[in-house]
């Protein structure tokens, strides 16, 4: 369940006790509320987890070699001059 609050969210899940009281040792530990404690391992969690794509796809992007043209700007818009120059 979610709610809407302004620019944030109001999010209702279920977890079991054990890692309830998890979060609660953690957040006592830290002088932190619970939702501070758990919005921060959950942001965490999602960059962790969206980490290795946005890796793969930097190391893809400056790997292609090879003749022909590079799809700069320039090129682009050279070939959409000649397109329209065609109509």
């Amino acid at each position: 369940m979610t709610h809407r609050h302004g620019m944030s969210y109001t999010l209702t899940v279920r977890i079991d006790l054990t890692l309830a009281e998890e979060i609660a040792v953690l957040a006592r530990q830290t002088n932190q509320p619970v939702s501070a404690v758990v919005r921060e391992a959950l942001s965490r969690h999602v960059a962790e987890t969206q980490a290795p794509r946005a890796t793969t796809l930097l190391r893809a992007a400056g790997s292609v070699r090879g003749e022909g043209q590079s799809a700069t700007n320039e090129n682009v818009r050279a070939q959409l001059r000649a397109r329209r120059a065609r109509r």
